[in-house]
């Protein structure tokens, strides 16, 4: 697992990062949040409004994985960055020609 993506964004409340991972069989998951929690950082699953008003985890990682995903996305994490700029080094190369329509 790696992430691919980040980038900081500032929604006033404790969510410092979007981010988006890859996993080792090519799946590219988008949408986890990284948090400012009491004891410091930590990712959260993407989610979705149910009926009930409560939020509701899309995607389920082992605790293990979220272990790992906490720290690469914590070592990676610039408060520096303004928010809506993408972190340098997960900018994609951008093609040299144009696409021929």
């Amino acid at each position: 697992m790696e992430i691919t993506s980040m980038r900081n964004v500032d929604w006033g409340n404790k969510v410092k990062a979007i981010l988006t991972i890859k996993t080792s069989e090519g799946f590219e998951l988008k949408n986890f949040k990284l948090i400012e929690g009491i004891n410091g950082f930590f990712v959260a699953s993407p989610s979705l409004k149910g009926k009930d008003e409560q939020y509701h985890d899309t995607i389920w990682i082992p605790k293990e994985r979220r272990d790992s995903l906490n720290d690469m996305a914590s070592g990676v994490y610039d408060s520096t960055i303004p928010a809506n700029d993408s972190y340098p080094q997960f900018k994609r190369a951008v093609a040299e020609s144009e696409v021929p329509f």
